[in-house]
């Protein structure tokens, strides 16, 4: 999901070499991995919980900034096609992906560091994305992304916290206050939820769902798997919370 182009966007454009995000899934109430993807259960977790809180609102035109390869809009539009869906990026090749996955969703290129996008839309999505955008243009980012929205619209925003440490790929990891300091000017936060718990559970039932030697496969083993880590790992608070969940209504 990356929103601009430099040495740590060129390592996000090298990962959609293949469309990851889609590797994990859920059939049924069961978590679906692959053993190198032991962030499976977090992933999943989270972008469900999104979708959601979303789709319990009226929010009919849905906007995902830094959409990357697509996945937020497909589980979406899987949710509910009857609802406007668009999808914007800088990179072309993870809009490739985006529009061979998705079937209703419309995506494009566009930069909305340098111009709100000419469109008020009810809700924006902005997942794992504010990490990959220099500190000194989050703002102006933050502000063309208001004018996006209609007044009050709301912002969906999740982004990894200070507990993990800062990825290669990421400019940096943020707590609620220096979610606050970027979003003031143009967006008043309702809700903040911490989620992805790190603890020894959530490290056991990754091992216990995929490691080196084994993938389990087995349907009520993997629902219970990703049962127990929704029910205990997905809802973290401030000190044990590897993502935060941010909630804010355009000003």
């Amino acid at each position: 999901m990356n929103m601009h182009t430099n040495s740590k966007g060129e390592i996000q454009e090298e990962q959609y070499d293949f469309p990851y995000h889609f590797i994990p899934e859920v059939e049924n109430d069961a978590i679906v991995a692959n053993r190198f993807l032991q962030w499976s259960m977090a992933y999943m977790g989270y972008i469900s919980l999104v979708k959601d809180d979303l789709l319990k609102t009226n929010a009919q035109n849905i906007i995902d900034v830094g959409c990357g390869d697509g996945r937020m809009l497909y589980e979406l539009e899987r949710s509910d096609p009857e609802r406007k869906y668009t999808g914007i990026d800088i990179s072309e090749r993870a809009l490739h992906f985006a529009r061979g996955f998705t079937r209703h969703s419309k995506f494009e290129i566009f930069d909305v560091i340098e111009s709100p996008y000419q469109f008020e839309f009810d809700a924006c999505t902005y997942i794992e994305t504010i990490e990959h955008i220099p500190p000194e243009k989050i703002k102006i980012m933050m502000s063309n992304i208001a004018k996006s929205l209609k007044k009050d619209g709301i912002l969906y925003l999740t982004t990894p916290t200070t507990n993990i440490t800062t990825s290669a790929k990421h400019y940096q990891h943020f707590d609620l206050e220096k979610i606050k300091m970027y979003l003031d000017d143009s967006f008043e936060i309702v809700e903040v939820q911490y989620l992805n718990k790190e603890n020894w559970l959530s490290k056991t039932l990754a091992r216990l769902l995929v490691n080196k030697a084994v993938s389990v496969n087995l349907f009520f083993y993997r629902k219970l798997i990703f049962k127990l880590y929704n029910q205990h790992c997905l809802h973290g608070h401030k000190k044990t919370g590897s993502r935060i969940y941010v909630k804010a209504r355009r000003k």
